[in-house]
């Protein structure tokens, strides 16, 4: 196993050092953080740490706003833009012709960012981990197998789309009863458990679909 710094310039004035977590295998993993749900925090580092074990290279994406501790308005369209053209740069720079294909997992902003740069590498086989996705996550309508999971007391993701999605032949929708946006509650042994369900529909919807 070897750990590569992938350095990028970004647009927020600083360098972006993704790491890359090479197996020398042909499935890449890549791990896009929400706003405050860095690559450390439960959801992503179990699920990471899930593609690791199974040999594959794993590719962790740092998000230029984040490094200079700014927040991003997602209404700004100029910084959406700057922000998923780091993002794309940053993958590209990693791509190797040998990969056969990409496992995007992504955690809340990291779904939508998925969703909208999917796209860009459709010349691999994909297949999405989408962890608590918001409304503007379906605007971008998915078009690879996708595991989904949201929790019934997230604030962040309307019914609407959920209801859009559970209707949606390509996704499997995994609801976590009383999950708030991080897939937890206030009760520690429950939140316990949320991610351990989480992790292990991860799990499962890898090996049915790898």
């Amino acid at each position: 196993m070897n750990k590569e710094i992938i350095k990028v310039s970004s647009f927020w004035g600083e360098e972006l050092e993704n790491l890359l977590i090479s197996q020398n295998s042909d499935i890449l993993t890549i791990i896009l953080p929400g706003m405050g749900y860095t690559k450390d925090k439960p959801l992503l580092n179990f699920a990471s740490k899930l593609s690791i074990t199974r040999g594959y290279d794993v590719f962790f994406i740092e998000y230029g706003f984040q490094v200079v501790n700014k927040s991003l308005n997602i209404n700004n369209n100029d910084e959406v833009s700057y922000l998923l053209k780091e993002t794309i740069e940053s993958i590209q720079c990693v791509l190797k012709k040998t990969y056969k294909k990409i496992i995007f997992i992504g955690k809340s902003i990291g779904t939508v960012i998925a969703t909208k740069i999917s796209d860009k590498f459709n010349e691999f086989d994909q297949i999405h981990i989408l962890l608590t996705p918001v409304d503007a996550t379906y605007i971008n309508k998915v078009k690879y197998k996708t595991l989904v999971i949201t929790g019934t007391e997230d604030p962040m993701i309307n019914k609407i789309y959920i209801d859009k999605m559970m209707e949606d032949k390509n996704i499997r929708l995994v609801t976590i009863e009383r999950g708030n946006h991080s897939l937890e509650c206030s009760n520690v042994f429950m939140s316990i458990d949320m991610i351990k369900q989480a992790i292990q529909e991860v799990d499962n919807f890898l090996i049915n679909n790898m």
